[in-house]
């Protein structure tokens, strides 16, 4: 398998791990909301509060967060936490599916620019440039490591193996 083989793999790996990012991060930020609220007014009580999203506001009513378990491209219940900054542009995703899991930290115009993913083939990590084509990537296979740099339009400049 070539090194742009694999690059291609990733970059589609990416951006299912994107999409799942999102759902897992706003999930892991609202269960913990969530159990400091059921905390806080329960007392000895135990409550159990069930549903496939929760969205947290800021105090301007403007979405920060969200937590959802749904459906993603292959049609799996993805869990995904996304937060988003206070212009409402998703900055963080952590999303878990049937693959692996993935982060994807993105610039101030909600581009992808970093992205790293535990598949089951292997670990990866992408480093996009601001318009978010790929400019960076490492796998790490069963069958080794490879890294790859690319320039403005795509093109390998560099790779090893």
């Amino acid at each position: 398998m070539t090194i742009e083989e694999r690059v291609d793999g990733l970059e589609r790996k990416l951006a299912r791990a994107q999409r799942r990012n999102r759902r897992l991060l706003i999930g892991l930020v609202l269960i913990g909301a969530l159990a400091v609220v059921a905390g806080m007014g329960c007392g000895a009580q135990r409550k159990t509060v069930e549903a496939r999203e929760f969205i947290l506001v800021d105090e301007h009513g403007a979405r920060r967060a969200r937590l959802t378990v749904g459906a993603d491209e292959m049609g799996e219940d993805a869990p995904g936490l996304a937060l988003l900054d206070e212009n409402g542009v998703n900055r963080i995703a952590l999303v878990q599916g049937r693959d692996g899991v993935g982060l994807v930290l993105a610039d101030e115009d909600g581009v992808p620019r970093m992205a790293l993913s535990v598949a089951k083939g292997g670990p990866g990590l992408v480093l996009n440039d601001k318009s978010g084509e790929t400019r960076a990537g490492l796998v790490v296979a069963e069958d080794g490591a490879a890294l790859a740099l690319t320039d403005e339009k795509g093109r390998k400049i560099w790779s090893a193996p």
